[in-house]
């Protein structure tokens, strides 16, 4: 199984449970930051709700907005990681 340090969860858990999915760094840069955005945003939005924003109410909109935008943002920083360096991202177990 060969993976990059900047796989997103969803794709390491697919990966060891020995299904193979097609990685994200030979997708597209567009394709690629959306993927990884979305999957960072559903997980962090859900992190942030269950920690703070159940305990300090902030309304509905500003939460998905803020969520996506952190999304894009790291999704485009792992595929930049991942096109930076692709010799050195690769990791075999």
């Amino acid at each position: 199984m060969f993976f990059s340090r900047f796989t997103s969860p969803i794709q390491m858990i697919l990966s060891r449970l020995g299904l193979d999915f097609l990685f994200s760094g030979k997708l597209g840069v567009t394709f690629s930051t959306f993927f990884l955005g979305v999957q960072f945003a559903v997980i962090w939005g859900g992190l942030m709700w269950l920690f703070y924003w159940s305990v300090n109410p902030v309304e509905l909109s500003f939460q998905i907005l803020l969520s996506g935008l952190v999304g894009l943002v790291v999704g485009g920083w792992m595929t930049y990681c991942n096109r930076k360096h692709p010799d050195e991202n690769e990791h075999s177990f």
